[in-house]
């Protein structure tokens, strides 16, 4: 909703400033205007309105409006845009009806609640987000005074987990706020909120009727300020989502729940493996990097799995309470220290130890000027890295693909075609799994680039089955850029990365990569050998990477087609444009245009004194054949002959078809002898699927 009020003096029509606004959706959406006038200059409040639908050709819009306006008073112009969506239509209907929301798939009741009795004792009622605020004399806001973690306030509901992982989200607000459609209060009562589930976006749909202990207070989780809404709807939307709020405790790790709320990778670290001096410091700095590229960590006082959601949780003399999560806001080295900033959850119960709010002694002004230190019992306080590591049993990251560029390739495991090879340590088959070049571009300017490298099946598993873990593994050959048999010397490059291989649907590794003499080579695996499968392999980058399949025999497409040059009088290399097209065409489709597809082109002719070229053209070159207007030149070409170079007998070729050059190509098999006659064969390999037919203009 975008509103803005127009003054206006004397002023009988007006044309509006440019409006901007957002839109998701890509096409059949419908932009609509209200305006109202609420100094009642008019006879009525509703002074008129439009709705139209525009094409979307980009994110952003940009529309000029003009308006007749009374000669005096005060307008507010509302913009309102419907997406084309279930939520859409729901928000349409109430502008329509002019009623409120109602979510008959989450109603205010108990079952919402949950099942237990002592547990929907903490409901006393249920209230409209505006009727609590008109009680308590306050204006509902969605986001109030910006997004941080200190708006969180953990209730009845035993999520510390989830509340953790928001908390740390909300240090980056634009990550809450991509959250929420839409992104400030709805007059309407009715939000889609979304999470990243089994790989892909969920939008779940709330009304704002919120559980309630007491007329100011809700039963569940809330923002410090009473009108302030989006702590309270994100977890609805989390509960609606398990079922009901009872669900939602004990639902998730931490990791979990950060990867819901961002779409990103999440790993957990148990610490008691990272307790000797070496490790703590590695791990330290390992922190400091992920804090710096804006990856999002969390703690907790438990193992993964052991967080206490019944049990009334007491804090231990040093002030962390057992069982419990927490989120690192932040990471610093300062004057010879190394400190952790983290944030219970509760909004209150600190560290009591060394740098807690009340350490005097350890507090000096330069530090607390560095650090921007609040003596504030709001459940944030600073501690140092080694009694994190005493306190603490797991950190959890969750690194966010934030890159400039992506690219990505589908794939499988077969058994039938013997390419499910299993981990590295099935030797004897490791490396029968899909193999894959990632490089630098050689023509690139920059010497290298941070890479996030991806990996998730097309489908959820099997919860039924025997869990299979996949992951990656990056390694480099200097000496080869073919199939890799085997893992190679160090000398040569060796295991550059890989991922932990627990995870059963999707992971994701974090590495450098440098402009090399030969690709790095990507293998996508299961743990287990002998499994069918399918996944996509993603690439996110700072600076633009190729991403390509090392095809093995079984992968390639084999196409044969015959031909004959029938001694026509025309014929012709491409500089004769009005007798080129009558050489012999080829049409060629590439059947997945979102992939590139390698080609290897052998032609044969049967009379050995006929000379002849292969032209491959891309789509450009094909509109400019038909015109018979211009000669082709290189750039129209995938294949170009170089200047009075043609061959005799056979011809052979190996190239990229790349989806930004089109999905047509052309094969002209050129003969600079009008007359000429010979039979010939034309066989095409390819990584993927493609059509050839003859063609004739």
């Amino acid at each position: 909703m975008f509103v803005e009020r127009l003054f206006c003096n004397h002023v009988v029509s007006k044309t509006c400033d440019t409006v901007h606004f957002e839109i998701e959706d890509k096409e059949k959406d419908t932009v609509h205007f209200d305006v109202f006038d609420y100094d009642r200059v008019s006879a009525h409040d509703f002074l008129g309105s439009t709705t139209f639908k525009i094409r979307l050709l980009e994110n952003f819009k940009e529309l000029e409006i003009s308006l007749p306006l009374h000669p005096t008073g005060v307008l507010d112009l509302v913009f309102s845009f419907y997406p084309n969506t279930v939520y859409g239509s729901l928000v349409r209907k109430c502008v329509e009806t002019n009623s409120l929301y109602k979510d008959l798939d989450f109603k205010p009741e108990s079952s919402s609640i949950g099942e237990d009795k002592e547990f929907v004792k903490q409901v006393k009622f249920w209230e409209r987000a505006s009727k609590i605020c008109e009680k308590n004399k306050v204006v509902p806001e969605l986001f109030y005074a910006g997004i941080e973690p200190a708006d969180i306030r953990q209730q009845g509901v035993g999520d510390c987990y989830f509340l953790a992982a928001v908390a740390v989200a909300a240090s980056q607000p634009k990550l809450i706020k991509a959250l929420f459609t839409p992104d400030s209060y709805s007059l309407h009562g009715i939000y889609s909120i979304r999470f990243f589930v089994n790989g892909a976006w969920k939008d779940v749909i709330v009304d704002d009727y919120i559980p309630m202990k007491a007329v100011d207070n809700p039963s569940f989780a809330r923002s410090q300020t009473l009108n302030e809404l989006w702590v309270t709807l994100l977890e609805k939307a989390y509960a609606k989502l398990h079922g009901s709020y009872q669900a939602i405790e004990g639902a998730h790790s931490v990791r979990e729940a950060l990867e819901h709320l961002t779409g990103g990778f999440g790993d957990a670290i148990a610490l008691e493996e990272h307790r000797n001096r070496i490790k703590e410091t590695a791990l330290f700095f390992q922190m400091l990097d992920w804090r710096r590229r804006r990856h999002l960590m969390a703690a907790s006082t438990s193992t993964e799995d052991d967080l206490d959601f019944e049990a009334p949780l007491i804090a231990n003399e040093n002030g962390i309470v057992p069982k419990h999560a927490y989120s690192v806001l932040d990471v610093r080295q300062e004057n010879g220290h190394q400190l952790i900033r983290l944030r219970n959850t509760w909004g209150q119960t600190e560290w009591l130890g060394k740098f807690s709010d009340n350490d005097t002694k350890s507090w000096t002004n330069e530090l607390k000027q560095k650090l921007n230190f609040v003596n504030r019992d709001d459940g944030s306080f600073w501690m140092e890295m080694g009694d994190f590591m005493k306190e603490f049993g797991h950190l959890y990251v969750c690194k966010l693909p934030v890159a400039n560029f992506s690219t990505f390739i589908k794939g499988d495991w077969s058994i039938e075609r013997g390419n499910a090879g299993g981990h590295l340590q099935y030797a004897t088959t490791f490396f029968n799994n899909p193999q894959y070049q990632l490089y630098i571009p050689r023509e690139a300017e920059y010497e290298e680039t941070r890479v996030m490298i991806s990996i998730q099946l097309d489908k959820s598993p099997n919860t039924n089955q025997k869990p299979n873990p996949v992951g990656l593994y990056l390694l480099l050959n200097n000496k080869s850029s073919k199939r890799l048999l085997q893992v190679p010397n160090v000398e040569d490059g060796g295991l550059i990365s890989f991922t932990s291989l627990r995870k059963v649907f999707r992971d994701a590794t974090e590495v450098v990569i440098k402009k090399t003499t030969q690709p790095y080579i990507l293998i996508p695996c299961q743990w287990y050998p002998n499994t069918n499968n399918s996944f996509k392999v993603e690439v996110f980058s700072e600076k633009p990477v190729v991403l390509r399949h090392i095809p093995t025999d079984e992968d390639w497409q084999v196409k044969t087609i015959h031909g004959e040059f029938s001694g026509l009088e025309e014929y012709g290399p491409h500089y004769q444009v009005s007798t080129f097209p009558t050489n012999p065409l080829y049409l060629i489709e590439n059947l997945d245009p979102t992939v590139e597809n390698q080609i290897h082109l052998t032609v044969e002719l049967s009379n050995a004194s006929v000379p002849f070229y292969p032209y491959l053209l891309k789509q450009v070159g094909i509109d400019k054949l038909k015109k018979k207007r211009r000669a082709l030149n290189p750039a129209d070409c995938v294949l170009f002959p170089p200047q009075n170079v043609f061959h005799q007998s056979s011809f052979t070729f190996s190239a990229v078809l790349k989806p930004e050059d089109g999905v047509q190509y052309m094969l002209v098999l050129s003969t600079p002898f009008p007359n000429a006659k010979s039979e010939f064969k034309i066989a095409i390999k390819t990584n993927n699927f493609i059509s050839i037919t003859p063609y004739v203009l």
